[in-house]
């Protein structure tokens, strides 16, 4: 048990700091609901912020998912909200595959700062606003307490806003270099973000489950190799609630 806390507490902390992207992934949603009426809501904390993710079986195969997420440091902020669906295929012993699709609506505010991924003060500042659609290839196992969940997200996102700064430097009549920022904005751009994926659960009680997810964030370049600051870690610790679940039973200690 010592064991399993210490990646919550490793979290916790280093959650504390932050990036200077502008765009700040969500954790990817590896649902466990696995019969009519069951439905799982999870929070977290961590790199990502604060997200409030839930699922809810309509039928034994099919899963609708809804999730949103709020990061703030200081000046800097990111939130997003999405909402989709899939087919899950659940195997004899409790597991299942599953193929998830959906759309979101994103926005974020940074600037120049210290950052994990060390982006030095380039742009000076960069607000984005964007959309995107996601496809998402699941797979769990359930071991005793333990649930683990794997997935790969593909997303598209369109930025219906990508403001930064460009700063020129010219001289004045007495030779002296002036500094000037100008905005430039790039609206409609297309990226695409590869974002691979576990998350851990861990039954405390017959309703309750504690939470570990961590995936990592790669944007795959467009033709014209332009893209907004994107974090390439997600990660966080946190609580779920299971509902409507019949078959969970309360861990014996």
């Amino acid at each position: 048990m010592p064991r399993l806390l210490l990646p919550f507490i490793a979290i916790l902390f280093i959650g504390l700091l932050s990036g200077c992207a502008a765009i700040i992934p969500q954790t990817l949603m590896t649902p466990t609901v696995r019969e009519k009426g069951e439905a799982e809501i999870d929070a977290s904390v961590g790199l990502h912020g604060e997200s409030l993710q839930a699922a809810y079986a309509t039928s034994n195969h099919t899963v609708l998912l809804a999730s949103g997420h709020h990061w703030a440091r200081g000046s800097r902020w990111s939130w997003s909200g999405e909402g989709g669906g899939g087919r899950q295929w659940v195997r004899p012993n409790g597991g299942s595959w599953g193929l998830y699709g959906g759309a979101g609506y994103g926005a974020g505010y940074s600037y120049d700062s210290f950052c994990l991924d060390l982006c030095g003060d380039t742009p000076t500042n960069e607000r984005v606003r964007y959309t995107y659609s996601f496809v998402q290839p699941t797979y769990t196992i359930l071991q005793d307490r333990t649930t683990l969940g794997f997935a790969v997200r593909l997303q598209p996102l369109r930025l219906s806003r990508w403001e930064t700064y460009e700063v020129s430097y010219s001289p004045d009549s007495l030779g002296n270099i002036n500094r000037e920022a100008y905005p430039i904005n790039r609206a409609g751009l297309w990226m695409v973000l590869l974002q691979p994926g576990i998350n851990v659960r861990y039954q405390i009680g017959k309703h309750l489950c504690l939470t570990y997810n961590i995936s990592g964030v790669f944007p795959l370049s467009n033709r014209r190799r332009e893209e907004a600051s994107a974090l390439r870690l997600a990660t966080g610790v946190g609580v779920q609630l299971v509902l409507g679940r019949r078959a969970m039973a309360t861990p014996a200690w």
